[in-house]
């Protein structure tokens, strides 16, 4: 299971990602997510593809504007 989070404050800032392998266990072992062009901006996840490929982030428009754009994460999928 994935837990895709948001941390919006310091040298934290970016999109995370935790995973636990049954849902009585707790998550663990968050890690950053390399989020090429960090700009200072906050970002925060919204939506995972169902294939796992694609994750639609909202980001901050502009430094300090508190108005968000919808960006677009990409991976190439793992081979079968």
């Amino acid at each position: 299971m994935l837990l895709y989070f948001g941390d919006a404050g310091g040298a934290a800032a970016g999109v995370w990602l935790a995973t636990r392998t049954d849902t009585s266990q707790p998550f663990s072992n968050p890690r950053a997510l390399d989020v090429a062009g960090k700009t200072g901006r906050w970002i925060a996840p919204g939506f995972l593809s169902s294939d796992y490929c694609r994750l639609y982030v909202y980001r901050e428009s502009e430094p300090g504007s508190n108005r968000s754009d919808l960006a677009l994460l990409t991976r190439t999928p793992p081979p079968p």
